[in-house]
């Protein structure tokens, strides 16, 4: 029966894959903080008036590291310089950044790693793949500004109005995974 296990599998002895399988207590996270932080200043009257807006999001994972973060700028101003003009602004800057899943089920599509011997189930295996995973590079950032500008005119029965609307965004993500993560061979995302 032995001849048909992976070598991996034939030496019972093995404590990487016949010792303790305790690698969830390392992968599983005791819950984490997570939190949203927001602060305003509004303002004005019948001529005028805006909004001041900031906050931050984070979210830690609750297995493997993972998190979430986001931080936005928000403003507004709407005013009347003179009679039937009003001017409305908005601005929005938002910046969102992850830690990515490490897990070999959710990597596959990206690299390859070596099937020869799959990951030990013990803590000491585990230990060997953060290791590996030390050496790796993976950024992951979203940034997004936009906002527009409008101009309205009243004059009696006479209506006009212009605005301009401006949309940026903008999706960052740098990897780079080394040849002892995968299969004798080193990859690199820019």
């Amino acid at each position: 029966l032995d001849r048909y296990l992976p070598a991996y599998l034939k030496d019972r002895t093995d404590p990487m894959f016949f010792g303790v399988p305790g690698w969830a207590e390392d992968y599983y996270n005791t819950p984490q903080l997570q939190y949203n932080v927001n602060a305003s200043v509004a303002g004005g009257k019948g001529i005028a008036n805006y909004l001041f807006a900031i906050g931050t999001a984070t979210n830690e994972g609750m297995a493997d590291n993972t998190d979430y973060s986001k931080y936005n700028i928000d403003f507004y101003l709407n005013m009347m310089p003179v009679k039937g003009l009003t001017v409305s602004t908005v601005l929005q800057a938002t910046k969102a950044s992850r830690s990515r899943n490490n897990t070999l089920r959710d990597r596959y599509a990206e690299y390859f790693p070596s099937l020869s011997t799959p990951l030990p189930p013990t803590t000491e295996g585990a230990a060997i793949y953060e290791s590996y995973l030390d050496g790796t590079d993976d950024k992951n950032d979203n940034m997004t500004i936009n906002g527009s500008l409008s101009l309205n005119y009243v004059w009696e029965a006479l209506r006009a109005g212009v605005s301009m609307k401006f949309d940026y965004e903008t999706d960052v993500r740098n990897a780079f995974w080394p040849s002892t993560l995968m299969e004798s061979m080193n990859l690199s995302l820019i």
